[in-house]
């Protein structure tokens, strides 16, 4: 490539870069004329069909010849958010990035890429408190902009998605006008059961609701009917609603991977200290709705296939000391938060349902998710009460897999001081995680010892192959995976989004999820690999990687509500630290699944040697648990 060509893609990238604060400026002046869907399709291609040759993508980037590949991609985003920031009406647009871009410009003149990086930070440390401040609003206020648009959105004309700001997709469309022409009886049972559980998380957990009124709900883009009934069903509830930023899949995937961490992009150390105490200012000022607070509802979607996307080689990294300030901002941020949202003080319930990238069978498949979100859990929670039991009376358990899967595992479970009052197992129904069927457990570190092996996940936007975790006292210490056939790279992949830069993760949890009806349904259909974790949980023994369930909420007692039990497992050796040590947490908590089909044995072992099996060959052993076999004769 000579001199000239990389001039003029230099001058292209600045030019882009003018455009879009231009057209920022265009669509606040007039935003009647850009809040429609054809508007949304042209401003965000770049993040959805156009991004191959965006200069958003690195790789892109990188094969016209810029250095700093990473890095310019995601300044380019960062002017290419000021369109969304319009179109919500954040205040973060009265700053000027003038500046950035005369730094873009030095930069391409004389390349000193310090230069550029200073004023990068330099922008984020003069703008961090009007973002905290608007990302409070939009997480807290009643009347932020996401409930102005479900108030608005109707299926006959539906160039309101634009009001979102984010890619709408055709499928999102579809969706929506799919929600909105479901009977209102239909419509209505959903909601009602979702507001029913998630007050009904009160109970379940034995937390007090103390007067407080305030829900967050977030949904997919395309739910918004459903959004609307259930807002509606809270209301019967005596709670109100905030809106919150809805899930999207316009987005393209590879974006998603390659600027996966673009928050961790600054250098100066100030800059995260900086978001730290900006956060807590805009949590001061919404003291009071925080406080009034009490759980969130997340309605989900899924469907779409989970292609492998691997991040490109030009993406943006952070370096060590980065990646160190960042894990530190969000442990600190966590902190923050549940000064104010103190998580055994709150109710939530999240629930997922098809969309149409499921495939032909949709409207099967949709309906087979709808009875199994809304079923009766009182059954299925006598059964689970039946394997706790059993559980109850073991020292440790043994996970070994079969059918390809090379699991060979020993879990030690905590001491149990008063069999009589005390249970190591929360049965849960269907409340918290819709939909029912889980039992779980805080694990003692201490002995547990092995190798989790998962032939194929999907977590957190992330896809595994033969993902191997080796734990030694419950501490992840040796992982690898087959992604690609760099061994040194599929680990490194592994460190940094599944065990989020951190060494040493702990166990955090070991569960049975009991719900064979809803693994019957994804088999049929053949899209068990398409479902996220919240109903993959519920379809096989499952250990969590990273804090435990009640990180934060461990002083608080619960209770099961068949037998009355309290479930004392609420900390391992590391949280029991809390007091002397508020570092103890890791700030994340990833549940990865054996499915049925892969485990050949799940045994408790008690004190004398006695082995209590629980599943074998992928059925349920003990004649209590008979009934869940019903749904895996065929399997």
């Amino acid at each position: 490539m000579n001199n000239n060509d990389m001039t003029a893609y230099r001058q292209q990238f600045l030019n882009s870069c003018e455009e879009k604060l231009k057209l920022s400026q265009m669509i606040r002046q007039c935003p009647s004329s850009y809040l429609t869907l054809a508007a949304n399709q042209e401003i965000f291609s770049q993040n959805a069909a156009g991004y191959t040759e965006s200069f958003a993508n690195p790789a892109y980037l990188h094969q016209l010849g810029f250095l700093e590949a990473g890095f310019l991609s995601i300044l380019y985003q960062f002017f290419s958010s000021s369109l969304r920031d319009v179109i919500l009406e954040r205040p973060i647009l009265v700053w000027d990035k003038s500046d950035l871009l005369e730094a873009i410009r030095t930069y391409f003149k004389d390349d000193d890429i310090v230069r550029l990086q200073k004023t990068f930070d330099e922008y984020g440390l003069k703008t961090q408190s009007i973002a905290e401040e608007t990302r409070m609003r939009e997480s807290a206020d009643l009347h932020n902009p996401f409930a102005k648009i479900l108030s608005v959105a109707q299926p006959d004309q539906l160039d309101w998605m634009a009001g979102y700001g984010i890619p709408i997709s055709q499928t999102e469309q579809e969706y929506c006008r799919f929600w909105f022409s479901l009977p209102a009886r239909t419509l209505n049972k959903i909601a009602k059961h979702i507001a029913n559980a998630f007050m009904h998380g009160f109970i379940s957990q034995s937390r007090n609701i103390a007067g407080r009124n305030l829900v967050r709900l977030t949904y997919a883009v395309g739910q918004e009917a459903l959004a609307k009934e259930t807002v509606n069903e809270l209301n019967k509830h005596g709670m109100q609603t905030i809106l919150l930023s809805p899930s999207c899949s316009g987005y393209h995937e590879q974006y998603l991977a390659d600027h996966h961490f673009d928050q961790a992009a600054y250098l100066d150390e100030r800059c995260y200290s900086g978001q730290t105490q900006a956060y807590q200012a805009a949590a001061d000022m919404y003291r009071g709705q925080l406080l009034n607070t009490c759980g969130f509802i997340r309605i989900g979607s899924f469907g779409k296939a989970t292609t492998p996307v691997v991040p490109s080689p030009h993406a943006y990294r952070p370096n060590t000391e980065q990646a160190k300030h960042y894990r530190t901002q969000l442990m600190n941020r966590r902190n923050i938060e549940t000064s104010f949202l103190k998580p055994d003080t709150l109710s939530f319930c999240s629930v997922v349902f098809p969309d149409m990238n499921i495939g032909t069978r949709f409207d099967e498949i949709f309906q087979s998710f709808v009875h199994i979100n809304t079923e009766d859990p009182k059954p299925h929670e006598l059964i689970q009460k039946a394997l706790i039991d059993l559980l109850d009376t073991c020292q440790s358990v043994h996970l070994k897999g079969f059918n390809g899967n090379q699991t060979e595992l020993t879990v030690q479970l905590q001491l149990l001081t008063d069999p009589q009052e005390q249970t190591n197992f929360l049965n849960c129904g269907g409340d918290l995680n819709i939909p029912h069927g889980e039992i779980f457990t805080t694990p003692q570190l201490t002995g547990t010892t092995g190798l989790l092996h998962v032939k194929e996940v999907y977590l957190k936007d992330h896809f595994y192959r033969d993902l191997k975790l080796h734990f030694a006292d419950g501490r992840v210490t040796d992982y690898s995976c087959e992604n690609t056939p760099n061994s040194e790279y599929n680990r490194q992949y592994v460190f940094e989004n599944l065990l989020q830069s951190t060494n040493h993760v702990p166990m955090g949890e070991l569960a049975i999820g009991t719900n064979t009806l809803a693994y019957q349904t994804a088999n049929t259909y053949g899209i068990y690999n398409r479902l996220p974790i919240l109903l993959a949980e519920k379809m096989g023994p499952h250990i969590a990687i990273g804090d435990p369930c009640f990180a934060r909420g461990e002083d608080s007692p619960v209770y099961n509500l068949y037998g009355g039990k309290e479930m004392v497992a609420r900390e391992n050796e590391l949280t029991r630290k809390r007091r002397e040590k508020p570092d103890c947490y890791v700030n994340f908590h990833t549940d990865i699944t054996i499915p049925y089909h892969e485990m050949g044995l799940f045994e408790g072992i008690q004190k004398d040697g006695t082995r209590v099996t629980i599943i074998q060959n992928g059925r349920f052993v003990p004649p209590e648990a008979a009934a869940l076999n019903r749904y895996l004769e065929d399997m």
